[in-house]
């Protein structure tokens, strides 16, 4: 007997349970413990049955929960950007955003940075790119720092990597030598404003005293 075809509407709905399920099972044991069957009995389907509503199997259900997750974040760090005024305050309160969310779901955080999936999911790396340009613009506005300059890619890089060390250090309760989460986005804001004010300053220097000789003529 063939199976019944089932509507856009109905597959988007068991997709979204599957998710569910996945997401509780990766938080509680880890994402790389847990196979198909264990999903599957979650609710109510064989671990083959899931490739129904994935083909691509555990690969596209890990990718569909990430791709969440991303989401999530990058909707709280818009929100967190949008209620503050000066470039500083905005990159604080992304980084707090981070730590919230970091807080709420360690495993889910963790899941997010544990590494490139192989496979065509073009929804995980649209959102991924989102969550990433919402700090990436609040850590180049904070450094005055170009867009379009290789220079404000990787401050904004340094920034991506100072900030997501110390949500790490946050949420493994490490920070107990007098320096909080604040005070460490603090300083790595004013670190790139004073190194690439400091660059801009050397850089004009040298256009100052560096005139060019023109070849003479013979």
């Amino acid at each position: 007997m063939a199976r019944p075809t089932l509507t856009d509407v109905e597959v988007d709905q068991v997709r979204c349970r599957v998710c569910d399920a996945a997401q509780r099972l990766f938080s509680e044991h880890g994402f790389e413990n847990v196979g198909l069957r264990a999903i599957g009995s979650e609710i109510g389907l064989t671990g083959a049955a899931l490739y129904r509503y994935f083909p691509q199997g555990r690969e596209e259900i890990v990718a569909a929960v990430r791709a969440r997750a991303f989401r999530e974040l990058a909707d709280l760090s818009q929100k967190a950007a949008a209620a503050c005024r000066t470039p500083l305050e905005q990159l604080r309160a992304v980084a707090e955003a981070y730590v919230d969310f970091a807080r709420r779901d360690e495993a889910a955080y963790r899941m997010l940075f544990s590494g490139m999936q192989t496979g065509d999911f073009p929804e995980l790396r649209r959102e991924a790119r989102r969550a990433r340009e919402v700090l990436f613009r609040t850590a180049r506005e904070a450094a005055h720092s170009d867009e379009s300059s290789q220079q404000g890619r990787i401050w904004a890089h340094v920034a991506w990597a100072a900030i997501h060390g110390a949500v790490l250090l946050e949420t493994a309760d490490m920070l107990r030598m007098g320096v909080d989460i604040k005070q460490l986005v603090d300083g790595v804001a004013h670190a790139l404003l004073h190194l690439n004010e400091s660059l801009k300053e050397s850089s004009a220097g040298d256009g100052r005293s560096g005139s060019v000789r023109k070849p003479s003529r013979k």
